[in-house]
């Protein structure tokens, strides 16, 4: 290839309305070379406070882990009707309230208390993989665990509680190590994180324990979203376990793949039981969404 056809070819592309592959694959470089500086700032997810308000009792079969950003003393609407959900397809969840709120002075219901294998109140840095993370470590037995969730309380539902079900009927019987909602290609592809499924076999593994361990408290949501959200799958597929997306991205397209923000009326014909806390906030008055979530999910506390 000439020099002069190659200027040629570069300058054209350098006019079109995306970033060129060699340009991307050098800021990935550039980014990864940052990452490994920033990782050595932060602290550990282990070194926020934490109490547990009700201890585990041994925990067996699927247990789910489900963050939650208390910014007052009681829990978000949405979050009872999902714990209350999840508790009657027969997972023991263990709820971690991020906050800043005084424990001693934090409402529980005492129905939905009782519904929860154990609760514990966690310092607000971090966000929701370090909450995940910390309590992971915290907790050491983890023998008689069939399966873990990571859930948190971005997603309100369900919607409908038999799709909700039928979701973890295929999880139940599947054959994938580990499974997620939905995907996103932007800026790559990866699992969203508001919600995974990991067999025992992840779980139990020693690598899995080493990147829960070495977890870090951002202060920055987008430094979570780029060190843990965007490759947290592609790192668990790395490691030679097996992935499934429920509901995946139709299209690889950065602007079009976020079905859950930009198709989500879509996703909920589909069988998706949730809509996101953002897109409410959104379309609050919007009468698309109005007639497709339930008044009682409506609500303002998000």
């Amino acid at each position: 290839m000439s020099l002069m056809f190659r200027n040629v070819r570069r300058s054209f592309k350098s006019k079109l309305p995306y970033v060129r592959r060699r340009v991307f694959k050098k800021h990935v470089r550039l980014h990864e070379r940052l990452e490994s500086e920033l990782e050595w700032r932060a602290s550990g997810a282990n070194t926020a406070k934490l109490c547990e308000y009700k201890k585990s009792v041994e925990l067996t079969g699927e247990v789910a882990f489900f963050v939650t950003h208390a910014p007052d003393p009681q829990l978000k609407k949405h979050v009872v009707e999902y714990v209350q959900a999840l508790a009657e397809l027969g997972v023991s969840i263990v709820l971690i309230v991020n906050t800043d709120q005084d424990s001693s002075s934090f409402y529980i219901n005492a129905d939905v208390e009782a519904k929860l294998a154990g609760i514990y109140f966690r310092e607000n840095i971090g966000f929701d993989f370090a909450a995940w993370a910390h309590v992971f470590c915290e907790i050491p037995d983890k023998s008689l665990w069939s399966r873990l969730y990571f859930v948190n309380d971005s997603l309100v539902g369900p919607l409908n509680k038999t799709h909700l079900a039928t979701i973890f009927e295929e999880i139940r019987l599947g054959a994938f190590d580990v499974y997620g909602l939905t995907d996103n290609y932007c800026p790559y592809w990866h699992m969203q994180s508001f919600f995974f499924a990991l067999d025992r076999g992840v779980v139990q593994s020693e690598v899995f324990c080493k990147m829960m361990l070495h977890t870090l408290n951002f202060t920055d949501k987008q430094l979570v979203i780029d060190f843990y959200e965007l490759k947290f799958a592609n790192r668990i597929k790395q490691l030679g376990f097996t992935l499934k997306v429920l509901f995946p991205s139709l299209v690889p397209d950065p602007l079009l793949s976020n079905r859950v923000y930009f198709a989500w009326q879509e996703l909920v014909l589909e069988g998706f039981p949730f809509v996101k806390t953002s897109v409410i906030k959104e379309n609050l008055h919007d009468a698309l969404l109005q007639d497709t979530v339930p008044e009682d999910f409506l609500a303002k506390d998000f």
